[in-house]
């Protein structure tokens, strides 16, 4: 059960106007869309009453038919408020599993969305209560599970990455022998601090001019994002929409270096999902990350990508050009991504420990994730 898709772009997806792909069977799974309340840009209330809409009409659903209620539920969040319809459409004698991808209050009070008012003194106890009530709760991160801990969760959580279909994603030969690609691809939001990629191509116009930098994707800071390369005159920098899911391997391999930016007041509360697709295609990328946050440490331990500071143009640059000029290197990192991918993050492997928590078996020290 879910709302009318509208992100990145925040109008509704071609098609599913009117409520017409509401009810519809994909991979075998049935899937129930609810009205949507379509918020303006990014703003913090917008997507509150969004996700206010959703709630009121997923409560609707479930007390209107109890088909709708199961042994297994599993709630994905952000919407925290799809927790509290999990509670509901959760039989008696069953288990919930709330997934975590994002802590919401923590991105809205970092990035400064909601300041540090009652609203989100809020959010935060509602996450809190939500989560201390499922039977078992999955995170991407350690650094995501000690921030839901001293928040108040006392639920035992496992750590599980985003799942992939790996015969989808998959390695694929360089195709740009004459002008080689800086690829950024995704959500133009907030978190990810975009503006550290105009920097970071000011400086390859003037040393590397042969460097196409890519950037595609859709979301609340697009424009103001365009016009900033417009105004710094940028024309190595060339904006890209989404390609379609049947394209995304070949939109992946289009780069040669993928960047993963990202402002580090929202590092605790995340894990960018880009960076499972960019490791099974058999890509490197260098993400701005603070020493010692989930990113840098995933650098440690795989080696397969690098890590700079935010808002280091100069060290960007030089991490960008170093894997550029040495495709062995490149090579090298991009394997190690793909068989970390395929050790941590097959759709078969995530997919067998969300069941075995659904069913009430804990994770053991040394499966997928940790428990």
């Amino acid at each position: 059960m879910t709302g009318r898709p509208y992100y990145p772009d925040f109008r509704l997806g071609p098609g599913y106007e009117g409520g017409k792909r509401d009810r519809e069977t994909l991979d075998g799974v049935h899937v129930r869309r609810l009205p949507t309340y379509v918020p303006k840009g990014g703003r913090a209330l917008g997507r509150l009453v969004n996700e206010a809409v959703y709630l009121v009409g997923a409560l609707a659903s479930v007390l209107g038919s109890r088909s709708l209620r199961n042994r297994y539920v599993v709630s994905v969040v952000p919407t925290v408020f799809a927790t509290y319809v999990a509670m509901l459409a959760r039989r008696r004698g069953g288990r919930h599993v709330a997934v975590v991808y994002d802590i919401q209050s923590g991105l809205a009070g970092g990035l400064g969305m909601l300041g540090s008012g009652v609203l989100l003194k809020m959010i935060k106890k509602l996450e809190t209560f939500a989560l201390n009530r499922a039977d078992a709760v999955i995170v991407l991160s350690d650094q995501m599970r000690k921030t839901l801990a001293q928040q108040g969760v006392r639920k035992r959580m496992a750590i599980l990455p985003l799942w992939l279909d790996l015969d989808m994603i998959r390695p694929m030969p360089p195709s740009n022998a004459d002008r080689p690609v800086v690829l950024y691809s995704g959500n133009f939001g907030q978190k990810q601090g975009l503006g550290q990629i105009l920097d970071l191509a000011e400086v390859l116009r003037c040393e590397r001019p042969e460097v196409r930098v890519v950037v595609r994707g859709q979301g609340s800071q697009a424009e103001p994002l365009k016009a900033n390369a417009s105004t710094r005159g940028l024309a190595n920098v060339e904006f890209l929409p989404l390609v379609p899911l049947s394209e995304v391997n070949s939109a992946l391999a289009e780069g040669d270096v993928h960047l993963v930016p990202q402002d580090p007041s929202g590092a605790d509360f995340a894990v960018p999902s880009k960076i499972y697709g960019i490791l099974a295609a058999g890509r490197p990328f260098v993400a701005t990350a603070p020493a010692g946050s989930t990113l840098w440490r995933m650098h440690e331990e795989t080696g397969a990508f690098l890590c700079t500071p935010f808002e280091d143009p100069r060290a960007l640059a030089d991490a960008v050009i170093g894997l550029l000029d040495d495709p062995g290197r490149r090579a090298a990192m991009g394997a190690k991504g793909r068989a970390f991918a395929e050790a941590t993050a097959g759709r078969d492997v995530v997919l067998g420990s969300y069941a075995d928590l659904l069913q009430g078996r804990s994770l053991e020290p040394g499966d997928v994730g940790r428990a």
